[in-house]
C-alpha cells in the first residue's frame, strides 16, 4: 500500500482464526488493513477474499518470531 498518510490496521495471523476475524470486522467498517502470515500463499488467497468483499487489503509473508521477517513487514 502507498504512504498517503493514511492509517492502516496492521494485523498478524491475518488468515485465519483471531486474525481473519478482526481483518473482517475491520475491513466491514471501511479501515484498511495489512495482514501477514506465515504462508504467503495463504497470505495472497486471503487478501483477494477480502479485496472481492469490497475491502482495502494488502498483505505479505513474514514469521513474527524472526527479527528479519518483522524488517521485511514493516518495510512493505
Amino acid at each position: 500500500m502507498a504512504d498517503n498518510g493514511q492509517r492502516v490496521a496492521l494485523i498478524t495471523g491475518g488468515t485465519s482464526g483471531i486474525g481473519l476475524a478482526v481483518a473482517n470486522t475491520f475491513g466491514a467498517r471501511g479501515l484498511k488493513m495489512f495482514i501477514c502470515s506465515r504462508d504467503q500463499k495463504a497470505v495472497e488467497e486471503t487478501v483477494g477474499k477480502l479485496r472481492s468483499n469490497g475491502y482495502q487489503a494488502d498483505g505479505v509473508a513474514a514469521d513474527v518470531r524472526h527479527r528479519e521477517d518483522v524488517k521485511h513487514l514493516v518495510g512493505a
